[in-house]
């Protein structure tokens, strides 16, 4: 009998990652903490808990973080006591709020976790010796899967949009979007886009669309005074549509990733399935070599150069590249048999 699949925590309103994880999984998956999981397992059945993400558990209070912390350990040995399994997709090496004196306790939760599991998940084997380095952990099961495209259908087009940002037609446009968080590098983006418009007098658009987190909004408004040209900046600062999210993916030139610390991208992924090609820092190279749609940058003036040959090539190069990027993507990244991963449980 195929267990039932408790996913924690429950992000899909947010993010399609879970619902395209569990598409190919035969058994019965519900979304819920570990209260939820512990309640299944005094039923008649064990169940195995899957946990994504821990910013529930690791909060910007290090005193709450340590009560939950502890909370979650007794209860996670009482969930393996009744039989269930426990399953951890690493998505980071540390939470992107990690504040740095905090470093060290949210690593030792992390490390205690990675000892626990029953099976730790990780999207490339590259990753394994990251997370060994870090947690200092020997897995007793390790799973490698790649994280898929996403199912995108044609969206309705926003009209609103489009007259908010007023971009004009045929400009080389440059692209922050999503959630503006500092951990995604809006900093280094605008640096490079700085030192891209010394280089060129072609209509060039630095867009910078999205929420923007709370405590980070002065500093994105003092960031977004140092573009060099303002006629070139558009600013759209709230939670974005699906729709509209998928136009701008759709209609930019370029997307910015240049995020701090990572091990997978969704954003990325999403680009990817749009055919959208996305700068990434090479720091992050080992992450994603061979992958396509992605210009590798190694400093600002090395991405300003990079970008100022893309905004010379033709139409019909980009729209041939565009081609290439999604065709290559949907032959190398797919998404894994989650019933065949977790049958090892």
């Amino acid at each position: 009998m195929i267990k039932t699949l408790v996913s924690y925590p429950d992000y899909t309103m947010g993010n399609a990652y879970q619902e395209l994880v569990y598409k190919s999984y035969a058994g019965k998956v519900v979304y819920g903490d570990i209260d939820k999981a512990i309640e299944i397992s005094e039923g008649d059945q064990s169940c195995i808990f899957h946990i994504h993400w821990l910013n529930q558990i690791i909060k910007n209070d290090r005193q709450e973080s340590e009560k939950l912390a502890e909370e979650f350990k007794q209860k996670v040995l009482h969930l393996q006591l009744r039989g269930s399994r426990l399953a951890w997709t690493v998505h980071n090496l540390l939470g992107h709020h990690t504040n740095t004196k905090d470093t060290d306790f949210e690593i030792g939760f992390r490390r205690w976790l990675a000892d626990k599991v029953d099976l730790l998940i990780l999207h490339k084997p590259g990753h394994l010796n990251l997370i060994r380095s870090v947690y200092k952990c020997s897995p007793k099961h390790c799973y490698f899967h790649e994280h898929g495209l996403y199912e995108l259908k044609p969206k309705t087009i926003p009209k609103a949009l489009i007259q908010e940002t007023a971009i004009k037609p045929g400009s080389f446009i440059i692209s922050l979007l999503g959630q503006i968080r500092k951990y995604k590098g809006l900093a280094e983006a605008i640096e490079i886009f700085n030192a891209i418009s010394e280089k060129t007098n072609k209509d060039l658009v630095l867009l910078v669309a999205g929420a923007v987190e709370w405590s980070y909004r002065n500093d994105v408004a003092t960031l977004l005074d140092t573009v060099y040209d303002q006629n070139r900046l558009v600013s759209v600062q709230r939670r974005l549509l699906d729709e509209e999210l998928h136009w701008l993916t759709e209609h930019s030139s370029l997307i910015m990733l240049p995020y701090t610390k990572i091990l997978n991208s969704g954003s990325l992924r999403y680009n990817q399935t749009l055919g959208t090609i996305s700068a990434i820092p090479s720091r992050h190279m080992e992450l994603f070599r061979n992958e396509p749609g992605i210009l590798f940058y190694t400093d600002i003036q090395d991405a300003a150069n990079q970008i100022k040959v893309l905004i010379d090539e033709t139409e019909e190069a980009n729209q041939q590249r565009s081609f290439d990027i999604k065709r290559q993507a949907q032959t190398k990244l797919s998404w894994p048999d989650l019933t065949a991963i977790m049958n090892q449980l």
